[in-house]
């Protein structure tokens, strides 16, 4: 599970006198990826990885490692962001990362910084003889994957 932001802890936290029950040990990110397995009754290796906006790519590259090393035989890959509290959209607009306009424009003369959104994605991923032996569709092929700073 790729995971960028901390904003459901933040929003836990907001009153000390009435915490949520489970603000301390259901809140944190770093066991988001243990909360989907148990909601999900999922078993196998979970973790979280927080590397900024390309965390959902280190978490594909760690399950595809983890299905060549036999880890695993299925993987589910996930990425999300839920902006749920203003702090992070306050500090990254004064730091200047976030885009005046509201537009991205990746790749273009025109980029003047980022924008925000939430979202949530998954992938379901095995080995492509395994897919083709159990007659899965197959969406796409991963050849390989490689992460760097």
């Amino acid at each position: 599970m790729g995971n960028f932001n901390a904003d459901h802890q933040i929003m836990t936290v907001h009153d000390a006198d009435h915490p949520l029950p489970y603000s301390t040990t259901g809140s944190d990110p770093a066991i988001l990826s243990n909360r989907v397995n148990y909601v999900f009754n999922l078993l196998g290796p979970s973790e979280t990885v927080n590397t900024a906006c390309s965390s959902s790519m280190y978490a594909l590259h760690h399950a595809v490692h983890a299905l060549r090393a036999g880890d695993c035989e299925k993987a589910i890959v996930a990425g999300t962001n839920i902006i749920l509290d203003p702090t992070t959209q306050i500090f990254t607009t004064k730091l200047g990362a976030i885009s005046p306009t509201s537009r991205c424009n990746t790749f273009d003369a025109a980029a003047s910084g980022y924008s925000r959104s939430d979202g949530f994605g998954a992938l379901y991923i095995m080995k492509l003889n395994d897919a083709i032996e159990g007659r899965y569709p197959i969406r796409a092929v991963i050849r390989g994957t490689a992460i760097n700073s």
